[in-house]
């Protein structure tokens, strides 16, 4: 008898209903990803290893990642050759293949990257390299493909004759390429790749720990009005100036160049290398952040020299900047795509 009544009670309660559950599994998955992002930073032990126990484990631990580890490393030891030879002996870095050499295996390198990471959080709007409390998403790893890709091809363009020794099977091909790569690297070229928002991980709190939350957003604020000015400056600037015929025939223009490019190869390749310690706690955020946003002055310094040098052709300067304001107008009117089609 009590069992009949158990039972009676039992399928008389009320059972949850669809709603509830979806609800519920809704709020579940929304958390799943954001949860596995911060499981990676909190499974990462703090280390305190040597300089060569910290050398060791990042390049020489083949068993997990050998491509990418043995492809980084030969990034570093050319980025800090050709940083030595600029500084100390720049005839001898003339006679190197490094101003090609190097972008081009930071482009590679991203493209290992990219095949490598493939576990990251998918993301389209996140980025996570701001954060001390998540990993970068797999969309800013893709990313970092396209402008990697940007220093190879200004590398290329300013500094050997590649584009015109390139077998086309007509000269119009030749010249509608490069229009293409220097007229339209930030409009047509762009959208083949992920866009990730430096507004919306700037605004999301939840990355952040309290007692970093305020210079990482600084340094993210920063970093966004960087960006601006170098895609207008550090890109359509040079590009249109190498265009123009305005740099190749200048020693001194070469010179500010390569720095300029060097520092860019900091600022893509071994920016994700400042990552990878920061994530493995082997430096704190703020300095990783610190070392990555210390090439924005250095960038600024060389093309204001650049600038000065070319002060007679001021009207490149004043071209790309009639584009800044056009930038921030909205997407779906296109306005970029139009005003670089009539400098074009």
């Amino acid at each position: 008898v009590q069992t009949r009544e158990i039972r009676k009670v039992n399928t008389m309660a009320p059972k949850p209903s669809t709603t509830t559950v979806t609800q519920r599994v809704n709020v579940k998955n929304v958390g799943v990803e954001r949860d596995a992002n911060e499981n990676l930073m909190a499974k990462q032990p703090k280390k305190q290893l040597s300089l060569w126990g910290t050398f060791v484990e990042l390049f020489f631990h083949l068993e997990r990642f050998a491509i990418h580890r043995v492809t980084g490393l030969l990034y570093l030891v050319q980025f800090f050759a050709a940083l030595y030879l600029m500084t100390f002996d720049y005839e001898t870095f003339q006679k190197t293949p490094l101003g090609w050499s190097l972008p081009l295996t930071g482009w590679i390198q991203a493209i290992i990257a990219s095949r490598t990471f493939t576990f990251l959080p998918k993301g389209n709007d996140a980025q996570g390299y701001y954060s001390d409390k998540r990993t970068i998403t797999y969309s800013f790893l893709l990313e970092n493909i396209y402008f990697s890709g940007l220093l190879l091809f200004q590398s290329l363009y300013c500094f050997t004759n590649f584009f015109q020794n390139v077998p086309v099977p007509h000269e119009k091909v030749r010249t509608a390429v490069e229009l293409i790569l220097v007229f339209l690297p930030y409009t047509l070229i762009r959208t083949w790749f992920p866009k990730t928002s430096l507004g919306d991980s700037r605004e999301d709190d939840g990355q952040y720990t309290d007692k970093n939350k305020g210079f990482l957003k600084a340094i993210s604020l920063t970093s966004k009005v960087f960006y601006v000015w170098a895609k207008h400056f550090n890109g359509y600037y040079l590009n249109y100036m190498v265009f123009l015929g305005m740099v190749k025939d200048s020693p001194t223009a070469i010179y500010r160049t390569n720095w300029l490019l060097l520092a860019g190869g900091w600022a893509t390749t071994v920016a994700m290398f400042l990552n990878t310690l920061k994530f493995k706690k082997i430096i704190g955020p703020k300095l990783a952040l610190s070392l990555y946003a210390g090439t924005f002055p250095v960038i600024v310094t060389v093309l204001t020299l650049l600038q000065y040098q070319y002060k007679s052709q001021l009207w490149v300067a004043y071209i790309v900047m009639l584009g800044v304001p056009v930038n921030f107008l909205p997407r779906n009117w296109y306005a970029q795509h139009i005003y670089q089609f009539i400098v074009m």
